[in-house]
């Protein structure tokens, strides 16, 4: 029994398309069908008068789970998509190969049609017998690769025709079957196919390949007057042969251990592809859809995990002289160049001031890895320039920061295509009733500031004097001795030694020793501020406060950074005021262009759009846990999650608040933006900015949007609270 595709409807039950053994009057064959709970696969596989088949005996259908991926049945077995269950034969696996990537081809292809970039797919195949081989008169058949995609082809064609756009399927229904797959293979004297390994110019075989002729016609293999669109081959690798429009690869033969082999297979279909015209779809031509349009599809035996553990082990390896810390030597000798083409070679303080600037932007971590946080920003396109002396040279030094090796970033090169797909997210039935709130709050807005620099002065001395905690520097000692006797079982609990004995003392930072810090330079670059602003700051503060410098500099300089950001913040939000521009945001920002996978994505009902797509999945993210309790709340009449998109302006960057929820008459104020902070790599700047952020959002309320109510909760629970205390 093979579990296929999850479907999922707004008007139908969760059904999956499973393949399973029918008996029937001349033996036993695979049928598949679309399933639903409380489905009997030992009634199904049935045919009067022959019974059902034992072996599907308490195979009842009890839960088809989407966001797991896998259906349940009453006898305890739980089957995962895209796996086979009980005995497998090798036809078996390789039909199921074979329909998979006819599928996937289909549904790329109808993509791309319209766009007029033609799809191709390679199977790469053990023997050229597997696919074609000869009758005793010389006339070439069809191998059982062969048949088998043929007799796959006409099945999926003809379930998917009713849902194919008019145009596509007249394309599809005017390539005959057979023309629409073809072999590249060497040639033998007599004209027949032959295993590549059979060396050119031996007995055996001349220099004649049809892999000449795909190669001197590649724009005729490119064009859509070409049937050929899936191509077997048994040698691609060993002959060069190479095409910018694979977008499947399917590998019909038993897994090679050989993980040079296995990036190359894949690297016959990571091209970037060509249009009819032969123009090339990249990201000058395509923005942010390059990666959806170029995404390749590998239909391979193995697990997903496995498949990836190893392709992805191998891409590290390949990876391992990239640098894979952004530290300061990484920034030494490189050279930078501003927007005119000015050239600055980094010496010891600039690489210096380069590094301590990342940090700071949480763009690098305490281990100098890539940050979420820079991901994100540089997605977006939203990195702001950097401050002060390198403020020219920001899109050379994040250029050289994007060229880090991140081990992160393996984990988002791939995913599992087997995963379950919603349609492209539209628009629902409850943005009529969300309509009269979008209006409020799809107004753009702009922001002013007025403080004096003097009122900013006087607050920061008050808080440097008040809460400045700085520790003397210490020393820890910790002591510990090896046992006399062991094994190996203590050495692998890692119990070779006694528990250590510790000590500590403070450490006398003799002034001789102590290195010289720009203090001025170090506190305004890290708050945006003038020296002259820091240096009445620093004027002001309390003998007892400053001399807290010396104990220990670099946490002096660390809490008095956010001190003054804190307050800098705190003024900001006191003095800010929002008016009206001319522009708003689109209702379009909330419609899903692509397919999602269900991992991240929650069927809802209440919603603006069918589903929430999650920025994580959903059994570890919050969100969804609060999406859920507003699907069952009676008071709710319906909700939309914010996208990226839509945001509020703020002096500290673009804010998006979580939520927007429309609560029915009579319970409390019809409108509300719910907010859900998040967490951040450093936890004290985070709060300062993401309290000025909050702020902000509130002034904006009050000030331009009354009938919104604006406020930051944990859960549904809180939330409740707070409107019923309105």
């Amino acid at each position: 029994m093979y579990a296929g595709e999850i479907l999922l409807s707004a008007q139908k039950p969760p059904q999956v398309l499973l393949e399973f053994e029918r008996a029937g009057k001349q033996g036993v064959y695979r049928v598949s069908r679309l399933c639903k709970a409380g489905d009997d696969l030992f009634k199904l596989s049935a045919s009067a008068p022959l019974p059902g088949l034992e072996e599907y005996r308490g195979y009842v259908l009890e839960e088809i789970d989407p966001y797991n991926n896998c259906v349940l049945f009453a006898n305890g077995v739980q089957a995962y998509v895209g796996q086979l269950q009980g005995d497998a034969s090798e036809e078996s696996l390789r039909r199921i190969q074979i329909r998979e990537t006819i599928l996937s081809h289909l549904e790329k292809e109808q993509a791309l049609f319209e766009q007029g970039i033609k799809t191709l797919s390679l199977f790469f195949i053990d023997e050229v017998k597997n696919y074609r081989q000869y009758a005793p008169d010389g006339t070439p058949v069809l191998g059982r690769w062969g048949r088998i995609f043929e007799e796959e082809y006409q099945r999926v064609l003809e379930q998917l025709a009713p849902s194919l756009k008019p145009a596509y399927r007249d394309y599809l229904n005017r390539i005959p079957v057979f023309k629409t797959h073809n072999g590249y293979f060497s040639i033998d004297k007599q004209g027949r196919s032959v295993n590549s390994a059979t060396r050119r110019g031996s007995a055996d075989s001349d220099d004649a390949s049809a892999y000449d002729l795909i190669l001197k016609d590649k724009e005729r293999l490119l064009s859509f007057e070409e049937p050929t669109r899936f191509i077997f081959s048994h040698s691609a690798l060993r002959e060069g042969w190479d095409n910018p429009n694979i977008f499947q690869i399917c590998t019909l033969k038993h897994s090679t251990d050989n993980a040079t082999q296995k990036r190359q297979e894949v690297g016959r279909g990571l091209r970037l592809c060509v249009n009819r015209q032969g123009i090339r779809q990249d990201a000058s031509l395509l923005k942010e859809a390059v990666h959806q349009v170029n995404r390749l599809t590998v239909v391979t035996e193995e697990g997903y995990a496995s498949f990836v553990a190893d392709l992805q082990s191998d891409i590290k390896q390949s990876l391992c002289n990239r640098p894979t810390e952004a530290n300061e030597d990484y920034f030494f000798g490189k050279t930078l160049t501003d927007e005119h083409g000015q050239s600055l070679l980094v010496d010891k303080h600039a690489a210096r001031s380069i590094h301590r600037c990342l940090i700071r932007k949480e763009y690098i971590d305490d281990n100098d890895q890539v940050t979420d946080l820079y991901r994100q920003h540089a997605a977006e396109n939203t990195l702001e320039p950097l401050p002060g002396q390198l403020a020219p040279y920001s899109a050379s030094i994040y250029r050289l920061l994007q060229a880090v090796f991140d081990e992160r970033v393996l984990q988002n090169m791939m995913q599992d295509g087997k995963e379950s797909k919603i349609e492209t997210n539209q628009l629902n039935q409850n943005f009529a009733s969300f309509a009269p709130m979008w209006e409020l709050i799809r107004q753009q807005f702009a922001y002013t500031v007025s403080f004096s620099s003097q009122a900013l002065v006087d607050a920061c001395i008050r808080a440097l004097n008040s809460n400045l905690r700085i520790a003397k520097v210490q020393y820890h000692i910790a002591k510990g001795e090896q046992k006399t006797t062991m094994d190996p079982s203590v050495l692998q609990c890692l119990e070779a030694f006694t528990s250590a004995k510790t000590r500590s003392g403070l450490i006398a930072l003799l002034p001789e020793f102590q290195p010289q810090y720009d203090l001025l330079g170090k506190l305004a670059q890290g708050t945006a501020l003038t020296r002259k602003s820091v240096a009445a700051i620093l004027q002001g503060i309390s003998p007892q406060a400053f001399e807290k410098f010396s104990q220990n500099p670099e946490q002096f300089i660390s809490q008095a950074i956010s001190l003054i950001l804190e307050q800098k913040a705190l003024l900001i939000s006191q003095t800010i005021a929002y008016t009206p521009i001319q522009g708003a945001f689109s209702q379009e920002i909330f419609q899903s262009r692509q397919p999602v996978g269900h991992s991240r994505a929650l069927k809802t009902h209440k919603h603006i759009t069918d589903y929430i797509v999650m920025d994580s999945s959903i059994q570890s993210s919050v969100e969804a846990r609060f999406a859920l309790d507003l699907e069952g709340a009676e008071e709710v009449l319906c909700y939309a999650k914010l996208p990226r998109r839509f945001f509020i302006p703020t002096p500290v960057g673009r804010y998006t608040p979580d939520w927007a929820v429309v609560l029915r008459e009579g319970v409390a104020a019809m409108r509300l933006f719910l907010v859900e902070t998040k967490g951040s790599l450093q936890q004290s700047q985070r709060r300062f900015v993401e309290e000025a952020k909050i702020a902000c959002a509130t002034a904006l309320c009050s000030q331009q949007l009354p009938q919104v109510h604006f406020c930051v909760q944990n859960d549904f629970k809180s939330f409740k609270d707070y409107v019923l205390s309105m």
